[in-house]
This record gives structure tokens, C-alpha cells and sequence, in this order.
């Protein structure tokens, strides 16, 4: 299974994100780190399957 990980401004963005979401309605932001969470399991589990935007990164989208 692939690795994924995260820089540190992208996991800060990640948090931000989710805050954010959280200020909205409670629960969306824990809603949005498990889509973050299962784009990151798709990704490990077929890497081939998305498109590499940077060099040892790939999207989900």
C-alpha cells in the first residue's frame, strides 16, 4: 500500500479547512477530515488511478 502523507502547510490547511467547516454547523468539520481521510485511503489503495499534479503528489479530485 502506498504512503501518503502530508507537508506541514498542507496538514495546517487541512485544519484550517476543517475549522472553518466546524464554525458552520457543528460535526461538518469531523465530516470533512473523513472525506479527507477516505480520498487519502483511495489514494494508498490504487495510486495509479489519480492524477500527479506535483512531483510525489497526487489529487483526488
Amino acid at each position: 500500500m502506498k504512503t501518503v502523507s502530508f507537508a506541514p502547510l498542507a496538514r495546517r490547511e487541512v485544519d484550517a479547512a476543517a475549522a472553518w467547516y466546524e464554525r458552520k454547523r457543528e460535526g461538518l468539520g469531523q465530516q470533512f477530515y473523513d472525506r479527507v481521510e477516505e480520498a487519502v485511503q483511495a489514494i494508498q489503495r490504487a495510486p495509479e488511478g489519480f492524477q500527479e499534479r506535483y512531483k510525489s503528489c497526487a489529487a483526488s479530485d
